[in-house]
């Protein structure tokens, strides 16, 4: 945009602000998810960053200067009401300029923090992930145009980060859960499991088998085509995971994933949820996560009744607030056997 244009040129100017402001929006979305993620985003792309967009806080200047003359001309209401509608938009120019500028800034630090040797791989891979699955859904549809891969509306990606593990659970409005994405560090970079969910349910064979079929299409579709940009990833097969998976309706204990009914996983999940949070607001203690989970014990109960000793290990190592509680469970009820916990009569 030039300084110098006609009153005539203002439905330009709010085009021209109005992209800029979206990119920027965008731009934040992104490195915003890189927070967290050492490394996931290389110094000389930041520096790059950095050094645009302190330019387009420069560059600020120019339709300032030209929103500026426009108010010292005659305008209709109209004209000089839109005019200093668009100053405001400047002013949110500025702001998310600096923002931007500010949090790149500290993405910077966070690489000096960790070196890159001691980088952990598989949060690289997690940000594109995360890029693709969340970042790209708030674009515009100017700007989602021509990309690789959108996640449909119908489904959403839920991230859980362990202490050794990444999980992305992909969950569809109507066929529910379909399957979920683990990303690992191995030696020399990184690998990527994937599991479709093969659980029952109570509708006859003949649905559950076509459900079943439609779950595996769109996760195997969705899943291979955000993957495909990734580099330096070991993506194990898709297909053969699936395949193998055939293998758990003769209910194979050493089958790869264990079958669970829709009630199972929900309330498992609501548990973990809920643990994960005390232990976020540094509830360590046994006695003080019993009482404050006191309603979850019927929901685990059911749980307990309903599944398998592999099926309970099996949840354990997917939810961490789960295992949590079911360890705090575990030591209070051999501290009451023990005597150690004195239980009143």
């Amino acid at each position: 945009m030039s300084y110098g244009e006609p009153i005539s040129y203002l439905p330009r100017s709010a085009e021209f602000i109005e992209s800029h402001l979206d990119a920027f929006q965008d731009n934040l979305s992104m490195f915003r998810i890189a927070l967290g993620k050492p490394h996931a985003l290389d110094d000389e792309t930041l520096e790059l960053s950095l050094n645009r967009y302190r330019q387009r806080l420069d560059e600020a200047r120019t339709p300032e200067n030209q929103l500026e003359q426009w108010l010292r001309e005659p305008l209709t209401a109209a004209q000089r009401s839109e005019v200093k509608r668009q100053m405001l938009r400047m002013q949110r120019w500025r702001e998310q300029c600096q923002e931007l500028i500010e949090l790149i800034g500290e993405l910077l630090r966070q690489n000096a923090r960790i070196p890159e040797k001691k980088r952990d791989r598989k949060l690289a891979a997690a940000f594109n992930i995360e890029t693709q699955c969340r970042h790209f859904q708030t674009l515009s549809a100017q700007s989602r145009a021509g990309l690789p891969f959108v996640l449909p509306a119908e489904v959403t990606v839920e991230p859980r980060h362990s202490h050794d593990k990444i999980f992305y659970a992909f969950q569809h409005a109507k066929l529910g859960f379909l399957g979920e994405l683990v990303v690992d560090n191995a030696p020399g970079g990184v690998t990527i499991d994937s599991w479709v969910n093969n659980q029952q349910d109570e509708r006859s064979a003949d649905v559950r088998k076509q459900r079943r079929e439609q779950r595996r299409e769109l996760f195997v579709s969705l899943t291979a085509r955000l993957l495909s940009g990734l580099h330096g990833v070991e993506i194990r097969s898709v297909a053969d995971r699936i395949t193998s998976e055939e293998k758990s309706e003769q209910k194979s204990p050493e089958n790869w994933t264990t079958k669970f009914t829709t009630e199972q996983l929900q309330l498992a999940s609501l548990i973990d949820r809920k643990a994960r949070e005390l232990m976020g607001s540094g509830v360590d203690d046994e006695i003080m996560m019993l009482v404050a989970m006191a309603d979850c014990m019927p929901d685990f109960k059911k749980i307990i009744d309903t599944a398998t000793p592999e099926m309970m290990d099996e949840l354990c190592r997917r939810f961490d607030g789960f295992q949590a509680y079911a360890k705090t469970l575990a030591a209070i009820a051999k501290g009451i056997q023990s005597g150690e916990i004195q239980v009143p009569k």
